[in-house]
């Protein structure tokens, strides 16, 4: 994965002259992933509000484990700066309470790139891992008028009642346009977790994202995830309302 970000990374600074990007409202706008989302858009203005809701379903020695739902609120209250609160369930059972603060720093390379942190605390309820804390660098790149991609990357502190301890949390997701008018973007989204060089978990999401009428988006996905040396398939669904 990592060899793959430096390639793109280099590329795009030959492919990023040789597009026009007048269908964005800025070179560096950059989508969200489905699985593991922002707080709003980096570089999302003041007064910015959304409701979304995460809906998946995890395949387990071949049997649907229970639903899990995760319904969210992201507010920008100033611009670049959002906030979030989140109720992640499975089936009707409330699993912990969950607040994200996310920060744009800036843009940088002609302003085709973006960057920005994010913290995430999350109190479960009924969990032996009491409490995690999230601490994220944000990287976003266009590589040209429909190709671009996003980087997530940083340490995750879990206590547990045994011993604490932290894990290293990689998100990479890479987006392409199809539409001119930006209705369908597809995205192949990357999510790992693990010490050192022991990932312990990976996921791999192809995504399609649709945006309807009124700012309406369906995201959707079907993937597959390493865990505990297993491997189980996965199928998302996540529907937003924005408000601007």
């Amino acid at each position: 994965m990592i060899s793959l970000f430096f390639l793109f990374s280099s590329l795009s600074y030959l492919m990023a002259e040789e597009y026009q990007f007048e269908s964005y409202s800025t070179i560096s706008e950059i989508p969200e992933p489905m699985v593991f989302d922002l707080v709003r858009e980096l570089g999302a203005k003041k007064g910015e509000f959304e409701i979304n809701t995460l809906l998946q379903h995890e395949a387990q020695n071949q049997r649907l484990s229970q639903l899990h739902l995760s319904p969210e609120l992201e507010y920008v209250v100033s611009d670049g700066l959002g906030i979030e609160l989140e109720l992640p369930m499975e089936g009707s059972d409330l699993l912990s309470y969950k607040g994200a603060v996310q920060k744009t720093i800036g843009h940088t390379h002609n302003n085709t790139q973006i960057h920005g942190i994010q913290g995430i605390a999350e109190k479960f309820t009924q969990h032996h891992n009491p409490l995690e804390l999230t601490l994220l660098y944000l990287f976003g790149h266009r590589l040209g008028l429909d190709w671009s991609y996003l980087l997530m990357l940083g340490d995750r502190y879990e206590e547990s009642k045994d011993r604490d301890w932290h894990r290293v949390i990689a998100n990479l997701t890479f987006f392409y346009t199809y539409s001119s008018y930006k209705e369908i973007e597809f995205a192949l989204e990357q999510n790992l977790l693990g010490q050192g060089s022991d990932f312990d978990y990976y996921r791999i999401t192809p995504e399609i994202h649709i945006i309807l009428h009124d700012h309406w988006k369906i995201q959707m996905g079907i993937g597959t995830i390493l865990s505990d040396h297993h491997w189980d398939t996965s199928s998302s669904i996540r529907i937003i309302k924005e408000f601007y």
